[in-house]
């Protein structure tokens, strides 16, 4: 079963409040907000449904600044009041420029999650001068001798200032990626002006085992 909501945050969020103690996430609180009594009796008999959202917020100054689309697996726990959130396939935040209330929206993050709630590629970026954005931050996915490892980059001003691997512990298991099991492993590199200035391995259990620095 898949439903589809245009959410408006600020109605959702005081009322979410109240609701935080159930869930680690508060915006799965906020979620939580959003079911209708029929789709909770829904998800609790059928085990589970996808809903489609958007999420924004009409008070901002800026008029509509950020918007959150993508799609929810929701699945039944033993609590039939409490529920298992996981975002799916595409997530999108999408901006406007500060002030520039006729501006075209612009992709400020892109996320691709399996059903699991795993991120397999993600890309986010941030505002700059002059409406210009930069990337921010960029992950990529995949499966090595059958763990599932994630590659995260970090830039800075456009350069590359970080990247290292990432192994998900407990990716078979449907719940959002913010939520998963992870650890450090491989090869986690630093850089400084485009060069390589400091590098630290890890075991597969995320122990570090060797650190150096670059020479002058």
């Amino acid at each position: 079963m898949k439903n589809y909501s245009v959410i408006l945050f600020v109605a959702l969020f005081a009322g979410a409040c109240a609701m935080t103690r159930k869930y680690q996430d508060p915006q799965h609180a906020i979620y939580a907000r959003m079911l209708t009594p029929d789709e909770k009796n829904e998800i609790n008999r059928t085990g589970e449904i996808t809903k489609n959202i958007e999420l924004y917020d009409p008070m901002d100054k800026n008029l509509w600044h950020g918007m959150l689309k993508g799609t929810l697996r929701i699945l039944k726990t033993e609590n039939p009041e409490v529920f298992n959130f996981v975002e799916i396939g595409i997530w999108v935040t999408l901006t406007r420029p500060k002030g520039q209330i006729t501006t075209n929206y612009r992709v400020k993050d892109s996320t691709e999650n399996d059903r699991q709630g795993n991120t397999l590629s993600k890309v986010r970026y941030y505002e700059g001068q002059a409406e210009t954005y930069y990337l921010e931050k960029k992950c990529t996915s995949k499966m090595i001798d059958q763990q599932f490892i994630q590659h995260v980059e970090v830039f800075m001003d456009t350069a590359l200032v970080m990247e290292y691997n990432m192994r998900v512990l407990d990716y078979g298991t449907p719940k959002s990626d913010s939520q998963k099991q992870k650890i450090v492993v491989g090869m986690y590199n630093e850089y400084f002006k485009g060069k390589l200035v400091r590098t630290k391995v890890y075991d597969n259990d995320g122990n570090l085992i060797l650190e150096s620095k670059a020479s002058e």
